[in-house]
């Protein structure tokens, strides 16, 4: 992906990927659940909020709907980051040339 500001998605996931937050939010486990199971939610990204500062990721919206049950289903079984770690290339070493 080129450094952009925006990125183009299928209106059907971008539609499933606010639906699934919203159920986040309002703490509906039996919801998101069944969301997730369509095989179209990725929860490795963060969530992008334009009117708040920070991106938050799927266990930061289940704190937010007040839900324990969502939390525990997210970090425990699904392994979801808590924060996410910047990687970057540079000052690796090629092996071209060598």
């Amino acid at each position: 992906i080129k450094k952009t500001s925006t990125v183009k998605v299928c209106t059907s996931c971008d539609s499933l990927a606010k639906r699934f937050q919203h159920s986040l939010l309002e703490g509906r486990y039996e919801t998101a659940l069944e969301l997730y199971l369509t095989g179209n939610i990725n929860l490795r990204v963060p969530f992008a909020f334009k009117s708040e500062r920070d991106d938050m990721f799927p266990v930061h919206c289940a704190i937010k709907g007040k839900s324990e049950k969502l939390l525990r289903w997210l970090v425990e079984t699904q392994c979801c980051p808590l924060q996410m770690f910047a990687t970057s290339n540079k000052g690796s070493k090629s092996s071209k040339g060598k």
